[in-house]
């Protein structure tokens, strides 16, 4: 690929690489992503900018960096965001195990290969879920600290180039959890459950709402003009930033509908939650079974009856349609029964159609020369 001076081309990724005050002064470099003809036309167009603004003094040179330590950075990513999550815990492990890796070498000085060598020793004795974790958290390190360094939560730092995200992460189907209950499965389950948790489960299964929004589901979600429940998903919920993602839900039950407005307080009692479910799966003998499998359950049945993949994906709160589609297992499963249909279908019409050629009659006719 033909690109002009200034521009790098190193290991299929493109950089530009500049000396603003010339080559005694510091070095300006930006990074593009993968070698192809879109990041090339962008970084030419970015190093004509560049170029203009210096030959008319206008370019900005950052200012002189600090250095710091992964030891540090983890630190500072621990105080202002780690922390103040619900899986902080699963955060402090994941960020011992990079200060055990990289703790005193320099942050801007990582570099792919060293993110490939960290998985390859990791995946010998963490699995590969915990590992894509970590991995995570090294590629959202430097994205995160522009951030903060742009809205003056941090000083001035020397950043990598992001190495993780030139790094692919392992593949994680075998470890998605695809469990659905059968209708048969779950008329058991409500059989063999309470008044209580038999409306935890109705609900779980028709609105797709997460456990802990269901937990503070109240009469002030309902509005009796729309009849929608709607509110924030706890899940999406960040400190330091006013709301998540929201849900709305359509009530077309009349007697959720009685049961919603003639409570006080919260809609659903959850007192001895765990006893009940667990009691009621047993005496039903439903095997493998999770709660938060109800939502998967009610969710795979409308794609089965035929609903599209946008609508479940917004009731089920997800950012995206692809989200949605792992969810449900519909790339793996989905795609394998299609082209099974596809190719028994056309194989049969070409069998049916093209019939087998007699190779002594062709010979005895001479039409033929072998």
């Amino acid at each position: 690929m033909r690109h002009s001076p200034g521009i790098v081309i190193d290991r299929g990724y493109i950089y530009i690489r500049i000396w603003p005050q010339g080559r005694k002064g510091r070095m300006f470099r930006q990074h593009f992503g993968p070698a192809n003809k879109e990041n090339l036309a962008r970084a030419e167009y970015k190093l004509r900018e560049y170029r203009n603004q210096i030959a008319n003094g206008k370019f900005n040179v950052p200012d002189e960096q600090m250095r710091i330590t992964v030891n540090q950075a983890c630190d500072i990513y621990w105080r202002l965001h780690a922390q103040s999550r619900r899986s902080r815990a699963a955060y402090r492990t994941s960020l011992n195990h990079i200060r055990d890796a990289w703790g005193e070498r320099y942050f801007d000085e990582v570099t792919y290969e060293d993110v490939e060598k960290y998985r390859h020793e990791a995946e010998r004795v963490r699995s590969p879920s915990t590992v894509n974790r970590e991995h995570t958290i090294i590629t959202h390190l430097p994205r995160i600290f522009r951030r903060w360094i742009a809205t003056k939560q941090t000083c001035l730092v020397k950043l990598p180039d992001n190495p993780g995200s030139l790094v692919s992460k392992a593949p994680e189907t075998e470890n998605r959890r695809t469990r659905v209950l059968s209708m048969e499965e779950y008329e058991r389950l409500q059989a063999h459950a309470g008044k209580s948790l038999r409306l935890i489960c109705e609900m779980a299964v028709t609105t797709l709402l997460r456990k802990r929004d269901l937990e503070l589901l109240s009469r002030d979600n309902y509005h009796s003009v729309t009849r929608t429940l709607s509110g924030i998903q706890t899940k999406t919920i960040v400190p330091g930033r006013s709301k998540g993602r929201s849900y709305c839900i359509p009530i077309e039950s009349s007697d959720l509908e009685k049961q919603i407005m003639t409570t006080e307080g919260r809609v659903l009692d959850f007192t001895n939650f765990r006893r009940k479910l667990e009691a009621a799966v047993k005496a039903a003998n439903v095997k493998d079974f999770v709660f938060k499998d109800l939502r998967r359950t009610g969710a795979t049945w409308l794609y089965k009856k035929g609903m599209d993949i946008k609508t479940i994906s917004l009731l089920l709160g997800h950012a995206s349609t692809q989200m949605t589609e792992t969810y449900l297992g519909i790339v793996d499963g989905h795609t394998r029964e299609a082209a099974k249909i596809l190719q028994n279908t056309f194989r049969s019409v070409v069998n049916s159609v093209v019939k087998p050629i007699d190779f002594q009659s062709v010979r005895k006719s001479k039409q033929v020369y072998f």
